[in-house]
C-alpha cells in the first residue's frame, strides 16, 4: 500500500465525532489502525473512553530517545454537502491537491507517519522508539483525553519528546512551529418560554421571546470595539513583548492575502489591535450557531417557544478556563435574574491555552530537518486555535512539545473542499522519515 492508497483508505472512514450515526465508523477506523501498525511490529493498545477509543502504539526500536507522535483520526461534519465538487469521504486528486475530508485535519499527518515509519524500517536506518497517540475526539473538545492517558502516564514518561502534527506551515516553502495555542470555552443556551408557540399579534407585548432575549444576551458580551464585556475576563492575559510581536508578524501573510483566504471584504479587529495579533494574544467570542422559531418559506408570525444558541471564547495562555468559566456562569445569572423564562447552560468543551519556551532541543532538530526540505527558514508561531492534547501532555509528562504540520492555511479545515497539498504531504513523509532516522 502506497502513501496515497493509505491516505485513501482513512479518508474512507467517515469518522466524525460529534454524531452519534457514525460512531461505528470510528470503532472501524481504530480496527483498521490497530491491524496496519501490529502488522509493523507495533504493540497496540486500544484504550476505550466514554465516546471513542483512544490508540496507543509502541515501537520499541532499542533505541536510546524515544519520540511520540499525536494526531487525531476523528473529523469534522462534512455539511454542507452540496458544496462539495466530489464526495467528501473519496481522496480525489485535483490540481495537485489531495481532497477529502480529513486529508488536513487530522489524517495526513497519521498518513505520514506511518508511511515514514515504513520507509525507515524497509531502509533499516529507524533508530528511534516510537510511541503513536492517535485520538477519536479531538473535534469535539478532548474530554475524554486526559483519563486516558492517565491509564498509560508512567509509559508515557519514557518520551523524550512529543510531536504534536495537527498545524500548518506558512506556504509551501515556509514551514512553522507553533509555540503557544489558544484555549476554549464552548457553551450551549436553551432558553424557553412554553410548550408550544404563541401567537405573536395575541402575545407581543405580553410575555418575553425567547429569540430576543438570547441576541440580547449575546450581543452584550462583546462591545463595539470588538473586547468581551465580562467583568475581569481580562484580569490575567499577558502582553507580548516586543520580541515577540516582531516574531508573530513575521508569520502572517498580509493583509490582502488574509481577506482573501477567508473571502470577506475586511479585517475587521478589536479595537488598536494589529491584524496579525488579534487572533494570537487576544481572547475571543463567536457565536457559532443559532436556532429558533419559524425558518422556512414564507411568513409565519409567533413567538417562538424556545431559542438556543452555540457559542464559544477563545483564551490565550495564563487564563484559566475554570476560573473564566465561572465569570461568565455569574454574568449570565445576572442577566436572567429578573426575567420570566426558564434558561439552561451547558458546557460542552473546556480546554487549556498552551505556551513553552520556542528554544528547546527539539524545536531546533526540527528546524534543522525543515532546512533540507523547505526553502525559507522556520517561523515560530502563536496560532489562535486549540489543541487540548499540547497542553495535557505537557502536563502529565513534563515532556517538551513540539506542534507542526504540512497543511496550507487555505486547506479548508472544517470547511467543504478540505485538501492536502500533494508536494506539502510528501515533505511531511520525508521530514518525519529524517527525525527518526537522524543521530
Amino acid at each position: 500500500m502506497d502513501n496515497k492508497s493509505l491516505l485513501a483508505k482513512l479518508i474512507s472512514f467517515q469518522s466524525v465525532s460529534t454524531q452519534q450515526q457514525y460512531s461505528k465508523q470510528l470503532q472501524e477506523s481504530v480496527l483498521f489502525l490497530q491491524k496496519i501498525l501490529t502488522e509493523m511490529g507495533f504493540k497496540v493498545r486500544v484504550i476505550p473512553t466514554k465516546k471513542h477509543p483512544l490508540l496507543f502504539a509502541i515501537l520499541d526500536n532499542g533505541s536510546s530517545e524515544t519520540y511520540g507522535f499525536y494526531s487525531h483520526y476523528d473529523v469534522q461534519p462534512p455539511e454542507p454537502l452540496d458544496q462539495w465538487k466530489s464526495p467528501p469521504f473519496e481522496l480525489t486528486e485535483t490540481d495537485g491537491k489531495l481532497v477529502g475530508r480529513g486529508t488536513a485535519d487530522d489524517k495526513g499527518h497519521i498518513a505520514q507517519v506511518i508511511f515514514a515509519v515504513k520507509q525507515a524500517q524497509e531502509k533499516k536506518k529507524l533508530n528511534k522508539n516510537i510511541f503513536l497517540i492517535y485520538e477519536g475526539e479531538e473535534e469535539i473538545g478532548s474530554q475524554n483525553f486526559e483519563p486516558a492517558l492517565l491509564t498509560i502516564q508512567k509509559t508515557l514518561q519514557k518520551a523524550d519528546v512529543f510531536f504534536i502534527l495537527d498545524s500548518s506551515t506558512r506556504d509551501i516553502e515556509t514551514p512553522m512551529i507553533e509555540y503557544g495555542l489558544r484555549g476554549l470555552l464552548y457553551y450551549e443556551l436553551t432558553v424557553t418560554l412554553s410548550h408550544k408557540d404563541l401567537h405573536s399579534g395575541l402575545y407581543g407585548n405580553l410575555v418575553e421571546n425567547p429569540a430576543n432575549i438570547v441576541t440580547q444576551l449575546l450581543s452584550s458580551i462583546k462591545n463595539i470595539d470588538g473586547f468581551v464585556t465580562i467583568p475581569h475576563f481580562y484580569d490575567t492575559v499577558l502582553s507580548p513583548s516586543s520580541k515577540e510581536i516582531s516574531l508573530l508578524k513575521k508569520t502572517k501573510p498580509s493583509k490582502d492575502q488574509d481577506i482573501q483566504s477567508a473571502g470577506v471584504k475586511d479585517l475587521v479587529v478589536p479595537k488598536g489591535s494589529h491584524f496579525a495579533l488579534a487572533s494570537k494574544v487576544l481572547p475571543s467570542f463567536d457565536i457559532n450557531g443559532m436556532i429558533s422559531g419559524y425558518t422556512g418559506e414564507g411568513a409565519k408570525t409567533i413567538i417562538p417557544a424556545k431559542a438556543s444558541a452555540k457559542f464559544s471564547f477563545r483564551l490565550v495562555p495564563n487564563q484559566d478556563p475554570v476560573i473564566i468559566g465561572k465569570l461568565f456562569q455569574k454574568f449570565v445569572h445576572k442577566f436572567f435574574d429578573k426575567k420570566t423564562l426558564n434558561y439552561k447552560l451547558d458546557l460542552l468543551s473546556s480546554d487549556f491555552p498552551f505556551l513553552t519556551l520556542p528554544d528547546n532541543k527539539y524545536i531546533h532538530i526540527t528546524k534543522k530537518v525543515f532546512a533540507k526540505h523547505f526553502k525559507n527558514e522556520t517561523l515560530l508561531n502563536r496560532s489562535g486555535g486549540s489543541i487540548p492534547a499540547a497542553d495535557t501532555l505537557s502536563r502529565l509528562t513534563k515532556k517538551p512539545v513540539v506542534i507542526t504540520g504540512f497543511t496550507s492555511p487555505e486547506s479548508n479545515l472544517h470547511s467543504p473542499n478540505e485538501f492536502i497539498d500533494a508536494r506539502l504531504f510528501q515533505k511531511g513523509i520525508d521530514v518525519i522519515f529524517d527525525l527518526l532516522t537522524n543521530d
